[in-house]
């Protein structure tokens, strides 16, 4: 694996002796048949690892749309019946407009949510971060956050990763790494159009992280070893199939280097009845402010940790636990509702101050032992009277004097 966070001189030459290195060939992956050189896959994940990693930090604004092409008008019937058709004007009206600030330093990665349909959202208000070890969540117009102890989901429901354009199959899994998961002899490397085009395909039978998704890079020499596209892959009734796309504009932001700008994500339609099978069913469109944004950045690390106001209900999957962040004293918990409009003033009279554990899973079960031994030990002794066996017995409570 290409060692992170080295300086990016040192992996721009990495990168250019791999290259060197394929050119004078190498294999040790299966290649296809006439399709010209056959490439080392190890030398070709190490030219496009040293390409991602030359980036290793970036502050963005990123802009996206959806566009619908084709609609099913009656979704109450079985899947596999539903009936594709070409959308109206209505349909294409472009919808799921967002708008968000994205950043990555040396492995951490954080998306701010700005803008929703038109509806502004304050910076920090709906936002994600990922600091190499957990992930955190915060949603401050719902008092919600959530700690999980791995990126699992990027926020691709609030915003299209930049990361999953390149280098992040889903969270903190890369392409590269999913590529390396799989059987190497049914790891393919083919030339086309100029592109070196390596496919790991779905493996469902292998118990391995993500095993039902697969992944083909169209690598771009000229353009440094970035992808200019990434298909991910399914398998649908023995049939591997894309399940959806990213389809890159690459730009030279500086000598040598070469990131997405602007991609295009399209979904297509997989029900195999369908005379649109494989076609395009819609599309994201997602575009990098240039005016705004900037790679290989100076950020504080800070950024990548969040605070939890007082009052946030925090879901802990690291601990296991629910709990709420309280305040120090009642009057400054009552304040900070009042500042936040949260409570009327008769709402504010009855609040209670106490922000308190939710549960745990060792706390929580030792109370639930005890109750359960007390509950059935009353239950064992009610029966044994109304049995009137405890009145034949004799107890050595009184003693004749």
């Amino acid at each position: 694996m290409m060692p992170r966070f080295l300086p990016r001189e040192v992996l721009k030459a990495l990168g250019a002796a791999a290259v060197v290195c394929m050119a004078a060939g190498g294999m040790s992956a299966r290649a296809a048949e006439g399709s010209g050189p056959k490439y080392s896959l190890e030398k070709v994940l190490a030219a496009y690892e040293a390409a991602c990693e030359a980036v290793d930090s970036f502050d963005l604004y990123i802009k996206q749309e959806h566009h619908t092409l084709l609609v099913v008008r009656d979704t109450s019937v079985p899947r596999e019946k539903w009936k594709w058709e070409p959308g109206d004007e209505k349909d294409k009206v472009p919808t799921n407009k967002k708008l968000t600030r994205q950043y990555l330093s040396r492995g951490k990665y954080r998306l701010d949510s700005l803008d929703s349909d038109g509806q502004r959202i304050p910076e920090g208000a709906l936002v994600t971060t990922w600091d190499g070890q957990r992930e955190q969540s915060l949603n401050l117009s719902q008092s919600r956050a959530k700690l999980s102890p791995s990126g699992s989901t990027y926020p691709s429901g609030h915003g299209a990763c930049y990361l999953n354009c390149y280098k992040s199959f889903d969270g903190d899994l890369t392409y590269a790494q999913l590529i390396r998961s799989r059987d190497p002899n049914r790891v393919t490397i083919e030339v086309k159009d100029g592109r070196i085009v390596v496919t790991a395909p779905p493996e469902p039978e292998k118990l391995i992280r993500a095993n039902t998704f697969g992944v083909r890079l169209h690598l771009s020499p000229e353009h440094g070893f970035m992808p200019t596209r990434v298909d991910i892959l399914v398998s649908f009734e023995g049939t591997v199939m894309i399940n959806s796309a990213c389809i890159n504009e690459l730009v030279q932001i500086e000598t040598g280097q070469w990131m997405p700008i602007r991609f295009r994500e399209p979904l297509y339609v997989r029900e195999k009845e369908s005379r649109f099978f494989q076609q395009e069913k819609g599309y994201f469109q997602v575009d990098v402010d240039q005016s705004r944004s900037r790679f290989n950045v100076n950020l504080d690390d800070d950024l990548f940790t969040l605070h939890f106001p007082p009052g946030t209900e925090v879901v802990d999957e690291v601990r296991n636990i629910i709990y709420r962040v309280g305040a120090e004293n009642e009057s400054r918990y009552l304040d900070y509702l009042a500042r936040r409009g949260r409570l009327g003033s008769e709402q504010l009279a009855q609040a209670s101050p106490r922000m308190h554990r939710l549960y745990g899973s060792a706390g929580w079960g030792r109370v639930l032992l005890w109750a359960n031994v007390v509950f059935v030990g009353a239950l064992a002794l009610l029966i044994l009277y109304r049995r009137g066996v405890l009145s034949k017995l004799r107890w050595p409570l009184r003693t004749k004097v």
